[in-house]
């Protein structure tokens, strides 16, 4: 390609910018994400993420072609980041109870390190047409059933005690999601160490028995 020749982006649209289409793409996506999380979607104009990022606001459609498609942009990367862990994880040859152990220390790190991308996806994708919100929930479907064929699977082999895999599935994720809301990265515990804690309290719950009555803490420790 000659200097100063147009450059194709992953859209079909042609630039002449001195940054590579896709490092510019990446930057938008970057500072669209971050302007969603504070302002919302509709507070965001897409002034604001050309002021972001430094470009015209016309300049901006050489790279994207709409707002909505720069926010389904978002929810696709984070929906396929946090994916390819947990289907490589469900493909271990592992016992139900460690492989949902591994599961929720994945989910967990992950919010806890993508808080704007998780915040996007869980609060903004209202936002989008049916029809890209249907596409979205497909894709949130397939993780959710991932989680729950691991319950489903050790309840199966009696690791796990008889109760309705599907509620157990959405309400692990319920308590791994809930960390988009909170988690601070000056907080004094680590990612990790707040995923052993929730699959403590998790795999307690699932294997736990009926008859077994809780014993108290000693109060004089």
């Amino acid at each position: 390609m000659k200097k100063g020749s147009p450059r194709t982006g992953v859209r079909g649209k042609v630039t002449r910018t001195n940054l590579p289409t896709e490092i510019r793409q990446d930057q938008i996506l970057l500072a669209a994400r971050k302007l969603f999380r504070e302002k919302g979607y509709h507070g965001t104009s897409m002034q604001d993420i050309a002021d972001a990022v430094g470009l015209q606001k016309g300049s901006l459609y050489l790279h994207i072609t709409s707002k909505e498609d720069l926010l389904l942009d978002i929810v696709n990367r984070a929906h396929q980041d946090i994916s390819e862990g947990l289907e490589a994880i469900y493909q271990l040859h592992l016992s139900p109870s460690e492989k949902l152990k591994q599961a929720i220390r994945h989910h967990t790190s992950f919010i806890a390190r993508n808080r704007e991308a998780l915040w996007v996806l869980l609060e903004e994708t209202r936002h989008l047409s049916p029809e890209k919100r249907k596409a979205v929930d497909t894709q949130l479907k397939r993780y959710t059933d991932i989680f729950a064929s691991i319950i489903e699977e050790g309840m199966r082999i009696g690791e796990f005690r008889p109760l309705d895999y599907k509620i157990a599935a959405f309400s692990v994720l319920g308590m791994c999601n809930w960390l988009y809301r909170w988690y601070s990265k000056s907080g004094p515990l680590k990612p990790e160490e707040i995923a052993d804690i929730l699959s403590d309290i998790i795999l307690v719950s699932l294997t736990a028995r009926p008859d077994e009555t809780p014993q108290p803490l000693d109060k004089r420790q």
